[in-house]
């Protein structure tokens, strides 16, 4: 009788675990297509991410729409105020060639007419400082040169590539210490480049000289990097020296002072006199950059001038 009732037992309990494993399964079930849809919202997600990025234009794409060079030059110009660092550096190396063309012309025009007054034409060799040179008339074109060239560059980038208000007798004072130190600079790192390159090939060929090709690819390298290296010390020190808003970095450190007195319930009397102090120096900054603004307005009014002017004329051959 025992056994006979040990029976249904164990058929329970085997029935109970058979309905268990069921449901187990049934969720198992239910959970899979759930996480495969997920799943594929999620790719999906993903890819229209991607479709998106890759429709997105560049910030050049409308270059072909314009009609013409100077309305591709002027879209170019558009698109680079956008990303200030990037413009200044396009400013800043466009100016830098077209001063350097202005300063050979000079100095190449003053130094072979020069070449033909006795006292500065062949014979009058010079050294001076780490100039040296042939003739007088040579060294008389290079600085003549230097200085047009350093005049044009410091006046193209103040107005046009950093757009500068800061104080102007200031900031010619710290271009002029900075010009010199580079030109220096620059007419020293050839000799650091030829010398060497020089000594090598000697020493390769049993002492002979360059030939002609040889040498001049040795000079051209010299000078090639002795002005690379004077245009990115120029770009470093005109953005982060001469051409900086000093003025305006003081007003910033100013109003952190104040704002860590009133913080800390400072002297009142000290407070006071900082503010005293800012309101002088907002008020320099307000009217100097007021006068940079009608400054820069006056020469775009001049250049449109000058635009219809041209119009004008070329109207008239027309006719």
């Amino acid at each position: 009788m025992e056994e006979k009732n040990k029976i249904p037992v164990e058929n329970e309990e085997i029935l109970a675990s058979t309905v268990e494993t069921e449901s187990v399964s049934d969720n198992v079930e239910t959970v899979q297509p759930s996480e495969t849809a997920e799943v594929a919202a999620a790719g999906e997600a993903v890819a229209t991410d991607l479709s998106d990025s890759e429709k997105k234009p560049g910030p050049f794409a409308g270059m072909k729409e314009q009609k013409g060079l100077k309305a591709k030059i002027r879209f170019f110009f558009d698109v680079l105020e956008k990303y200030p660092d990037v413009r200044q550096m396009v400013m800043f190396f466009l100016f830098s060639i077209l001063c350097g063309a202005g300063q050979l012309i000079t100095q190449f025009l003053l130094q072979y007419t020069l070449v033909y007054v006795p006292a500065l034409g062949p014979g009058s060799g010079f050294k001076w400082f780490v100039f040296t040179g042939e003739t007088k008339a040579e060294f008389i074109g290079f600085m003549a040169g230097a200085v047009v060239g350093q005049t044009m560059t410091y006046i193209l980038n103040r107005k046009k590539t950093f757009r500068s208000t800061n104080n102007i007798a200031v900031s010619v004072t710290l271009y002029i210490i900075m010009a010199v130190a580079i030109t220096i600079f620059q007419t020293l790192i050839p000799g650091w480049v030829t010398t060497p390159c020089f000594e090598a090939y000697r020493n390769a060929n049993a002492g002979a000289d360059p030939n002609g090709f040889v040498s001049l690819l040795i000079t051209l390298t010299g000078t090639f990097a002795g002005g690379m290296t004077a245009l990115v010390l120029s770009f470093i020190g005109n953005k982060f020296v001469v051409m900086r808003d000093w003025t305006g970095d003081r007003i910033k450190k100013m109003k952190a002072k104040i704002e860590k007195l009133e913080a800390s319930n400072g002297d009142v009397a000290v407070i006071e006199k900082s503010k005293a102090k800012l309101a002088v120096l907002e008020e320099k900054d307000a009217i100097a950059k007021e006068k940079a603004q009608l400054h820069n307005e006056k020469l775009e009014q001049e250049e449109a001038e000058k635009a219809k002017r041209k119009a004008a004329k070329k109207l008239e051959k027309q006719k």
